[in-house]
């Protein structure tokens, strides 16, 4: 009797430890202090180990799902430092605004949700949010609005004549803009990064925008794909048949952003990327018909004329 009451005190036990409990977090800090949109920032969580057993460990993929405009997780990392536990998380904030990252397993232990909240982007480029205009009340409104209906009927249906003749026009007037909007694009991130001090930060725009660019050029998604994925593609997944060449650059800047040994030769960098989109563009420009707009033909911003 007494070893079938012992195992059932050691079933009642095992059932109250908790699997996998959350961590519990004693503060959190932001490097900067205040961030914007499409800013890499870094967040050290202190947490409280007492009772539990954790490892240095560090993440630098196969995150959880942030959800649509969520923060984007680069890395997380459980180390000690001044003897106090820490969870070091990077990441980027897409949407201004409140937000969470979500809940993290590393190091042997589960972290709750850390809130985040970053700021527009406008105000760094004096430019704020529009505000709402008051509202007006002009006399005689009653007859204007009859009008005002009146003449919004009839230019719909002088539209809804005219767009059935315009709609293939217009799509490939529209997916032209985006084609050249998008080496000018590419081309302002390139200047500007010449401009900058380089660092781990220089290397995640240029590959960023890298991958965009070579979407808009291409019908691959490029930005979920590894440099190592990208070197394996089919020369002809890219126009000038220069993946290669681009996968290395990506690969530098991910050894420069994780590796932390160098800062890399950006401005060779930066001269290969430009480099490229010549060589891109110029097999574009071969391959269009001669006549028509260069991006006729995409179904979408973004694909290959």
């Amino acid at each position: 009797m007494k070893s079938v009451a012992l195992l059932v005190l050691v079933a009642i036990a095992g059932l109250a430890i908790p699997v996998n409990a959350e961590v519990r977090v004693l503060g959190v800090e932001f490097d900067p202090a205040a961030y914007s949109t499409g800013q890499v920032v870094t967040a050290i969580v202190v947490w409280d180990d007492s009772g539990t057993r954790w490892i240095p460990e560090r993440m630098n993929s196969s995150f959880p799902d942030s959800g649509e405009d969520g923060p984007t997780i680069l890395s997380a990392q459980t180390q000690e430092r001044g003897g106090r536990p820490m969870l070091v998380i990077r990441f980027i904030a897409w949407k201004p605004g409140p937000g969470v990252l979500p809940s993290l397993y590393v190091g042997g232990q589960a972290f709750p949700p850390i809130p985040v909240d970053a700021v527009s982007v406008l105000p760094s480029l004096g430019r704020a949010n529009p505000e709402p205009l008051p509202q007006l009340e002009p006399p005689g409104l009653k007859a204007r609005v009859y009008l005002m209906v009146g003449g919004f009927l009839l230019t719909v249906l002088v539209s809804i004549f005219v767009a059935f003749r315009l709609i293939p026009w217009l799509r490939a007037l529209r997916a032209h803009w985006a084609f050249r909007r998008a080496r000018r694009e590419f081309g302002s991130v390139l200047a500007y990064l010449r401009e900058s001090s380089g660092g781990a930060d220089a290397w995640a725009v240029l590959g960023t925008a890298l991958k965009r660019y070579l979407g808009t050029r291409s019908e691959v998604d490029f930005l979920p794909l590894t440099p190592r994925e990208i070197a394996g593609l089919p020369l002809e997944s890219v126009p000038g048949a220069v993946g290669p060449d681009a996968a290395v650059i990506l690969s530098v800047g991910e050894f420069v952003r994780f590796g932390g040994s160098t800062d890399g030769d950006l401005p060779a960098a930066l001269a290969l990327a430009e480099a490229l989109a010549e060589t891109i563009e110029a097999a574009v420009a071969a391959d269009s018909p001669k006549s028509g707009f260069s991006a006729a033909g995409m179904g979408a911003p973004g694909g290959r004329p």
